[in-house]
């Protein structure tokens, strides 16, 4: 009850108090507002009449013009939502005050001169407008204090009741006290927990790997954990203070870094939400630099302000471990390349023997005879040399297929009959050792051309019938090839070695065609190799863009299928195109050659001697590269036979100084050598050597090489017959004796390789040149003109070779101009020679 009454009369004051605070605060603030207003705007009126023209004295009188017409706005507003406390004299009022500033707010838009002019009239308007306020004012405030005075007999009345009603409230307050005491209690209960969280968090912290620190957004720390202590080797009294890139090193200066930091905290990127960390280096107390990784998160003050923790981790192991790992990866390169140079090393010093083994039973065939026991055991060590030297070439031939993955395999017309028919007959004696029958099988003629990597295709055939004769005894090994599509210009050709062998287990068959992988052991009884013949044949395969399927069953047999597909060649002229594709035993016999013989090692000279000398060939020897160089420049050699490895002078610098001068100047020079690499082959054809013969050098090799040379002489004259047309169309653009030169000493391939080398070179010398010409630097220009002309002169491109030296003699000159003019010529003039050349090779076969 006592509360009851306690708030009507408290809601009675209220509302008395209310009435006299109403009418208070309205005439209070009406005075003022009008007041203050027009004060202003008299002194700014005042000061405007002494001013000039363009003084902001003016903006002033317009500025509180209009701040007059926002209060009068203002009142206006008012009167109209208190409509029930504006007597007649205040509403006069303020519709006397809206018609004086509707009156003179154009003031504001006149010029600071004419404004002038009106500042006396307006001024008196002002004061006259004061004065009304004023007396309004005065009457209204009189109005409102009766009005009050009114009131206080209530206001007493409410404030008695209050005073009855308080009494009864003062037992409610003090229940009020009580459970006030009670929640007190309970938040403090509350606090404590909230400070164990926050103990726990820093015990999280402090015991965590990571440092951790804390840093405001002006990057300086205000915390630092004890893991930072023990990272950084500062203590926290020292650090707290200090700039967060005091302690880290990072690529950007240091202002970058305190700048971003501060962009962290507002923009908070997507890495950052994410939790994401940066690679940055920390700095020791004592200047050491080590790798670390770090997190960042916001946290927040007792106040709401925001803070940036870096959760820091040393990751100077990992990079160490990286580091070695890195190193064990440069050290497994550098073992890669110690096996290149220890396979280049093995291979000679294999071969070398070797070619003194076969050699010799070569010469002794072909000068004793022998009786069968005699020729059977020749032959007994012969294939135990052939073994040998297969698997030496093996291994060569695996480094030297990786190498070709990267490159494009250089394509030639060949006839794959002719291959395999040689093939087999060379694998007879393996055949007839093992009691073996070996066929071939073919509907295909001999005539039969296509343009693929002969090489390639050979390799594979040789391998898999090589592997098919190992693993069967008492048997039959079939070689068959057919052809799919033979009315179209690509050819699906099919070979297949099948064998009634010991056969290869399901599981076998992809781990076979892997390096150095061998047959199980359960077949130990046969002979197996060192397990690259079919790891070859399948490199082999890819590389020609074909591939071998294998169908086996275990105890009878397997069958190995080569499928390529390459584009038929057309041969237009058969009776040319066999004369230049024969076999070195259908070749007529070689007149008598005049022939050098470079060579250090006294055996494998004395055999290659007798060789020769068997073949009906005048020899003469040299013991090393400078002998060979003093014989050959004072004598013309048909032919030098030059081995790499000798004292003094190797091969490779006795043919550069041969092909200086001297009268054996333009003769064949062929590489004999035991450096059987990939690498070391192009070095020597770049050293100017013809062709390279492998050791062990035999005698079927140096037929072949006397028939190569035959072949040469019989193309070139069949393609003086067959090519009268080409010859008048290219007589002006090639020099015809040094390019029939280059076919009597050149194979088609090779002698086609130099061309698209040449034409290759002569693309690229053109960007190079004009580039070296805008550039001013006549010198560089010059000297790729004249290395390119080297090469024009040396395949008889004539033209070609003039505008090459008009370019060269530009580039002397400083010729800009000329020089341009020559290089617009030397594109089409270059096309139409390569071109007459290819077609002049093509007759030849």
């Amino acid at each position: 009850m006592a509360a009851f009454f306690l708030a009507q009369a408290v809601w009675r004051l209220s509302d008395v108090q209310q009435y006299r605070q109403e009418r208070a605060h309205y005439v209070h603030w009406v005075s003022a507002e009008l007041g203050l207003d027009l004060s202003k705007l008299l002194d700014a009126i005042g000061a405007a009449e002494n001013a000039a023209p363009g003084d902001p004295a003016f903006d002033a009188v317009r500025r509180e013009i209009r701040q007059v017409e926002a209060r009068i706005d203002d009142l206006n507003r008012t009167r109209k939502e208190h409509s029930e406390l504006i007597t007649a004299q205040l509403d006069a009022l303020v519709t006397s005050q809206v018609d004086f500033i509707a009156k003179y707010l154009p003031l504001t838009g006149l010029p600071d001169a004419e404004l002038k002019t009106r500042l006396g009239p307006f001024e008196a308007a002002v004061k006259d407008a004061d004065r009304i306020k004023t007396a309004a004012l005065s009457d209204v405030v009189a109005w409102v204090q009766s009005q009050l005075s009114e009131g206080d007999d209530a206001f007493l009345k409410a404030l008695k009741q209050v005073g009855v009603a308080g009494g009864a409230i003062l037992f409610f307050l003090s229940a009020v006290i009580v459970l006030d005491g009670f929640l007190l209690l309970k938040l403090r209960q509350k606090n404590d927990m909230i400070s164990r969280v926050n103990d726990n968090l820093r015990a999280v912290v402090e015991t965590s790997r990571d440092a951790s620190v804390i840093m405001n957004a002006e990057g300086r720390l205000v915390a630092f954990s004890r893991e930072a202590e023990k990272m950084f080797g500062l203590s926290r009294e020292d650090a707290i203070g200090r700039l967060f890139t005091n302690i880290i090193v990072s690529e950007l200066p240091a202002n970058e870094m305190q700048s971003r930091i501060g962009c962290w905290l507002q923009e908070k990127a997507k890495w950052f939400r994410d939790g994401r960390r940066l690679d940055l280096n920390g700095k020791k107390a004592d200047g050491t630099i080590f790798p670390i990784e770090v997190g960042f998160g916001v946290l927040y003050d007792d106040v709401g302000g925001e803070l940036l923790i870096a959760s820091i981790s040393d990751v100077s192991d990992q990079t160490e471990r990286e580091c070695n790992l890195m190193q064990a990866r440069n050290e497994a390169l550098q073992a890669e390349r110690a096996k290149s140079r220890f396979l280049s090393a093995m291979s000679h010093e294999m071969r070398t023997p070797l070619n003194g083994i076969l050699a010799s039973l070569d010469l002794m065939r072909e000068t004793t005879q022998m009786n069968e026991r005699q020729i059977e055991l020749t032959e007994i060590i012969e294939r135990c040399g052939d073994d040998a030297l297969e698997q030496v070439e093996n291994v060569l031939e695996l480094t030297r297929l990786d190498q070709l993955n990267s490159v494009a395999v250089g394509a030639a017309a060949f006839a794959p009959v002719p291959i395999l028919r040689d093939l087999v007959e060379r694998s007879a004696s393996l055949a007839r050792l093992n009691r073996n029958t070996l066929t071939l099988e073919t509907d295909l003629p001999d005539t039969l051309y296509v343009k693929g990597a002969e090489r390639l295709f050979s390799q594979i055939m040789r391998n898999l019938i090589s592997n098919a004769l190992k693993f069967t005894t008492g048997g039959v090994v079939r070689v068959t090839l057919n052809a799919a599509d033979r009315a179209t210009d690509d050819l699906k050709l099919r070979a297949t070695v099948a064998d009634t062998g010991i056969g290869i287990r399901p599981e076998d068959i992809d781990r076979i065609f892997g390096d150095f992988e061998t047959i199980s052991e359960s077949y130990s009884r046969f002979k197996s190799g060192t397990g690259l013949g079919l790891s070859i044949a399948k490199h082999s395969a890819e590389l020609m863009k074909g591939r071998i399927d294998v169908e086996s069953i275990p105890g009878e047999g397997s069958e190995f299928t080569l499928e390529v597909t390459l584009p038929r060649v057309a041969v237009d002229d058969e009776n040319c195109l066999m004369s230049a594709s024969g076999s070195a035993k259908d070749a007529e016999k070689p007149t008598s050659m005049n022939i050098l013989v470079v060579e250090d090692n006294q055996i494998n000279r004395r055999m290659l001697v007798d060789m020769l000398n068997a073949k009906g060939h005048s020899v003469a020897e040299a013991a090393d590269g400078l002998e060979g160089v003093s014989l050959g420049r004072g004598q013309e050699y048909d032919l030098i036979l030059m081995d790499i490895s000798m004292p003094r002078l190797d091969g490779v610098g006795a043919t550069r100084m041969l092909r200086e001068f001297g009268k054996s100047r333009k003769a064949p020079i062929v590489a004999v050598t035991a450096h059987a690499q990939p690498e070391n082959m192009k070095e020597f054809l770049d050293a100017g050597m013809d062709r390279v013969l492998t050791k062990p050098l035999r005698m079927n090799m140096l037929d072949q090489l006397f028939n190569d040379l035959q072949k040469a002489r019989s193309a070139a004259e069949c393609a003086g017959r067959d090519a009268t047309d080409t010859e008048e169309l290219t007589a002006a653009m090639i020099d015809k004796d040094v390019f029939d030169g280059l076919i009597e000493m050149l194979d088609v391939e090779s002698l086609s390789g130099y061309i698209d080398q040449f034409d290759q070179d002569a693309e690229q010398v053109l960007p190079i040149y004009l580039d070296a010409v805008g550039k001013g630097d006549f010198t560089a220009a010059r000297a790729e003109a004249h290395r390119c002309a080297g090469g024009a002169a040396v395949i008889g491109a004539t033209e070609v070779h003039a505008v090459l030296q008009g370019m060269t003699a530009a580039a002397d000159a400083g010729d800009a101009q000329k020089c341009r003019e020559l290089v617009d010529k030397l594109p089409g003039l270059t096309a139409t020679t390569m071109k007459a050349m290819r077609s002049t090779l093509s007759v030849i076969g």
